[in-house]
């Protein structure tokens, strides 16, 4: 009974070595989600204090992805604990702030230009995984709404999908500039002059 209880649990919370959990749309009983909670910070203090046996950025890095893991852990269960649109965006924004954590504090052993880019491609990720997940929940929202009101209502959520969709490009594109610009930081003079431009011109930046 005491594996049974606790398999999502185990499931739930991934090792400090990588991150991923599956979202259910059954919503699981009470005492489940009481068990997986506990279960969810006693696997975070073990593996968290794994963390010790390192040094310097390593440690960093591993105390980073101990932290995004429970974080991811939590959100993820709160999914299936209410299997919502809004728990669904709020557990791939936790996926996206952990994994830009753990990306970030990699960058650390970087130095330069070359930490300076790493900086911007972990917040372009970022940014990417955010922008789908906002498309996502408006799309769902939109969807619904349209099956609830029928009248008219199919134009309107298509117009809502469209601009979130619209929007979720802007950022994207705007955090893949920022990437590309930085990356023109290598170069000097009318090279990086060029390389601006281009970049520019790639990403539609004034």
């Amino acid at each position: 009974m005491m594996m049974n209880n606790l398999k999502f649990g185990v499931l739930a919370v991934a090792s400090c070595l990588g991150l991923s959990t599956a979202t259910q749309a059954q919503a699981i009983p009470k005492a489940e989600y009481e068990t997986a909670k506990g279960a969810i910070k006693s696997n975070h203090e073990v593996n968290k204090k794994a963390c010790d046996a390192l040094a310097n950025n390593a440690k960093s890095v591993c105390v980073e992805q101990c932290e995004g893991d429970e974080k991811i852990a939590k959100a993820d269960l709160e999914e299936r604990y209410e299997p919502t649109a809004k728990h669904h965006f709020k557990s791939r924004v936790a996926r996206a702030d952990a994994e830009y954590d753990v990306a970030k504090a990699r960058c650390n052993d970087k130095a330069g230009t070359d930490k300076d880019v790493c900086v911007e491609e972990a917040k372009a990720s970022k940014v990417h995984a955010v922008a789908n997940a906002k498309t996502q929940m408006k799309t769902w929202k939109a969807n619904s709404a349209a099956n609830e009101t029928k009248a008219d209502a199919n134009t309107k959520a298509k117009e809502e999908v469209a601009v979130a969709r619209k929007d979720a490009a802007t950022e994207k594109r705007d955090a893949d500039y920022a990437v590309a610009k930085t990356k023109c930081e290598t170069f000097a003079g009318a090279t990086k002059d060029a390389c601006v431009d281009k970049a520019k011109a790639d990403y539609g930046q004034k």
